[in-house]
């Protein structure tokens, strides 16, 4: 078991709760969990739940979630990466029986499991569409990755041994390079201990609410949350100078998310897209791709921990690496705690410098060099209609341009005169 101490029933009845919510206000997680789970619970019964809670409920009663044992729990946080939720589960459980459940081995889903989990997470809606087009006919318009899996696991299409290898094979064929990197990345399942783990190991601590400090400083208050993609260098997510102290009331917080949300009409949603695309390991590049605005975007990003009312860090940064200076005005309207903000003091310690490059990049791009580089790489207009932000997400899925490793782009670049493009990928 996780926990060295047993919670009480109210506790754990309140903790369903709070992971309830939590889930439920993301549009594809039930069909999430019903990939997740299969092992866990009969297709009958699964294939009927409704919300998360049903569920919880589901599990408690096979006894693979219960009071004295929270490891399903922690296992499904540290693969879901839904960090922002150990935050506020935390009170339900004793402190010195929550464990580190970012370094917590998975010992409750087969390497399986595991498998498609990343592989539902990687895949675009280009990628269904293209695997939906390839396996059906007609097309199954499917409405996301995780319900597209679960369709295939039905018909052993997707299952282990010669199966999945055939179905990798056609991967390749339809260029799908991070779907097929998903299904043959080696992932381990720990066997689970008969003692209880992490009777030694290093603890969670509760999280305590930051100490004031002077009126203008941005104190690192506690360890940060890791943000990263895979395959970019590990951004330090530290607290900003020039943002307001860490004891912004939510009233507050949400005026922010509102402010900044309602200026991006001078912006680019899909330029976000590209920006936050670091953290599509953790979000999810098919829920990525089909947020329909800035507030949608903020959810998904709360939802993985990576920003919250005690670290807006990173609405800061995407609002400066996007170029947004006029938003600072409004952003100092919202109450003395923001009145001396200024984005020209705001460090970017979030995002890699690949992302700022990729920003710059598609920043200077002209119509006439996105229908250039989209011809190239045998992109269709259709595809990118003309938006450097989409083209710029179409050739990271096809590994085109990904971090240190833009060589061949670049030279081709060169080749065609985009010496200024070539400059900034260089």
């Amino acid at each position: 078991m996780a926990s060295t101490d047993e919670i009480s029933k109210n506790d754990f009845m309140f903790l369903k709760t709070d992971v309830s919510s939590w889930y439920d206000s993301q549009d594809s997680s039930i069909s999430m969990f019903k990939v997740l789970f299969r092992n866990k619970i009969k297709n009958e019964e699964l294939s009927e739940i409704k919300d998360t809670m049903e569920l919880l409920n589901k599990l408690e009663y096979s006894d693979n979630l219960n009071t004295a044992d929270l490891t399903l729990l922690y296992n499904t946080i540290k693969i879901t990466q839904h960090f922002g939720l150990i935050r506020r589960i935390s009170k339900h459980i004793p402190a010195n029986s929550l464990p580190d459940v970012k370094e917590m081995p998975i010992s409750e889903f087969s390497e399986q499991r595991q498998k498609l989990m990343k592989f539902g997470y990687v895949l675009t809606k280009k990628g269904v569409r293209l695997i939906d087009g390839f396996c059906n006919t007609p097309l199954k318009n499917y409405k996301n990755s995780w319900s597209m899996i679960i369709d295939l696991e039905e018909r052993d299409i997707i299952s282990e041994g010669d199966a999945m290898k055939t179905f990798i094979r056609n991967l390749e064929k339809l260029d799908l390079p991070l779907a097929v990197k998903a299904l043959n990345e080696e992932a381990v399942q720990h066997p689970r201990p008969t003692k209880p783990k992490y009777e030694e190991a290093e603890k969670h601590p509760r999280p305590t609410k930051p100490k004031s400090e002077a009126t203008n400083s941005r104190p690192n208050s506690k360890r940060p949350n890791k943000t990263e993609s895979r395959d970019e260098p590990k951004p330090k997510i530290t607290r900003v100078q020039s943002e307001p102290s860490p004891e912004i009331t939510q009233q507050e917080y949400v005026q922010l998310k509102f402010v900044v949300s309602k200026h991006w009409k001078y912006g680019s949603l899909n330029m976000l897209k590209v920006l936050l695309r670091q953290f599509g390991s953790q979000i999810g590049q098919a829920e990525l791709q089909n947020a329909s605005d800035v507030m949608g975007l903020l959810r998904l990003l709360e939802g993985v921990g990576v920003v919250n009312r005690s670290n807006p860090a990173i609405i800061f940064e995407a609002v400066k690496i996007s170029g947004l200076e006029g938003v600072e005005s409004e952003i100092k309207k919202i109450g003395p705690i923001f009145e001396s903000f200024t984005l020209k003091n705001v460090k970017i310690r979030i995002f890699s410098r690949y992302r700022q490059k990729l920003i710059k990049f598609g920043k200077i791009l002209k119509t006439s060099s996105v229908k250039t580089i989209g011809e190239m790489h045998e992109i269709d207009e259709s595809v990118h209609k003309g938006d450097p932000w989409i083209l710029i997400c179409v050739l990271e899925e096809k590994n085109v341009i990904k971090h240190n490793s833009a060589k061949e782009f670049v030279e081709l670049l060169r080749k065609f005169d985009m010496n200024d493009e070539a400059a900034i990928l260089a």
